[in-house]
């Protein structure tokens, strides 16, 4: 605010002046110009016999003028002073809002960013600056799915089983892996995800497509050709997310995902001390 004020008077007098040369330098040649008109037609107004000499038009040529640089000496220093008031007042509003708006952009870059001074206690715990809006609204959009994917690393090891090369491997080995997995990830499904079926119809079944039909919720494949309603057979019945239970995340401004912390057995390496008065003599 104090920086706009100065502008604004700083703006006034840089008006004044510039409209004031130009005053100067307009009504001065002006001015010199009447003068010189005045110099020439006087002369021949007043002399009678000149005068009588003169065609009647030109007579009439010369009073006119004698009157037109008499009106233009008597209202051109209200006209002008009139005109170069109303410009400086234009002027000084157009550069104090040009002005005022450049500081207020130049202040705002300036405070972009800068943290709020805030006091800190001794001894008190160094707070985390807060999250770019921009990085908030990409983590609150990932959050569900990372959520979803560290419950199925934790119920069934799914990101090991994933990263695990299976080559190794035989049929029987991988199949009962699978079978103990699918049960866990199931059961995780049930208590966390809950779906309903799009086509209640058993796959394999004839099915109507009507017009006006949900894109993302139908997918037409084979021979489609022309406007719904589609007959067609139904390959799979579809999946529709009811609602979605999802544990409460503990930190939401930690700036990594932890899918699955890593996990550190800390063995016990307690040495029992000699009691008083006994020595422990080491053998070779």
């Amino acid at each position: 605010m104090k920086h706009r004020k100065i502008w604004i008077f700083q703006a006034l007098i840089i008006s004044l002046l510039f409209n004031g040369m130009a005053t100067a330098a307009l009504f001065w040649p002006l001015r010199e110009a009447l003068g010189i008109m005045k110099a020439y037609v006087k002369p021949l107004l007043e002399n009678q016999e000149l005068k009588s000499q003169l065609p009647e038009s030109l007579l009439q040529f010369v009073n006119n003028m004698r009157d037109f640089t008499d009106m233009i000496t008597q209202y051109s220093p209200v006209f002008l002073f009139g005109v170069m008031g109303t410009t400086t007042l234009l002027l000084w509003i157009a550069l104090s809002v040009a002005g005022a708006r450049r500081i207020g952009k130049a202040v705002e870059e300036a405070t972009r960013g800068r943290p709020e001074a805030r006091p800190v206690s001794e001894g008190a715990e160094e707070r985390k600056p807060p999250a770019v809006p921009g990085e908030y609204d990409e983590r609150k959009r990932l959050m569900p799915a990372v959520q979803l994917l560290a419950l199925l690393q934790r119920e069934g090891r799914f990101v090991d089983f994933i990263q695990e090369d299976l080559t190794p491997y035989d049929d029987a080995q991988i199949g009962a892996a699978v079978r103990a997995l699918h049960e866990d990830w199931r059961r995780l499904f049930r208590e966390h995800v809950h779906l309903e079926t799009i086509y209640r119809e058993a796959e394999g079944s004839e099915v109507t497509v009507a017009e006006g039909f949900d894109s993302a919720a139908v997918r037409l494949t084979g021979r489609v050709i022309g406007s719904p309603p589609f007959h067609g057979i139904l390959r799979h019945r579809g999946w529709r997310l009811i609602k979605l239970d999802l544990p409460q995340v503990s930190d939401p401004e930690r700036t990594e995902w932890i899918i699955a912390p890593a996990e550190v057995e800390v063995e016990d390496r307690t040495v029992e001390r000699p009691q008083s008065g006994e020595v422990n003599v080491e053998k070779s």
